[in-house]
């Protein structure tokens, strides 16, 4: 279903619960403006969003164990950069004084 009203163009995608409206249609790219808008609207029912957390948790907690691997990856790298023997950091202090307290 598409309509025009004045300058806007809307296109309701009826069984994807999707409505774009546009400034204008993207049929003909010689009479676009150089200033568009355009907005999407999507109809989501409670199933298809307990999905799309599902996936959204998932993701987040594999990029968190991605973070984890290379933080393990850049502490490896930091520690057999240090001078050895020298303070650089707060675990060479307490190693060092932990004899001592």
């Amino acid at each position: 279903d598409t309509s025009k009203m004045g300058y806007q163009y809307i296109e309701n995608l009826k069984n994807a619960r999707e409505l774009v409206v546009k400034e204008y249609e993207d049929a003909d790219p010689m009479r676009l403006p150089d200033e568009r808008y355009q907005i999407t609207l999507k109809f989501y029912d409670n199933d298809q969003l307990e999905k799309l957390r599902k996936n959204y948790d998932d993701q987040i907690d594999e990029f968190r164990k991605e973070v984890l691997h290379l933080w393990d990856v850049v502490e490896v790298v930091y520690q057999g950069k240090k001078a050895r023997g020298k303070i650089s950091d707060f675990d060479d202090l307490s190693k060092r004084v932990a004899g001592r307290i």
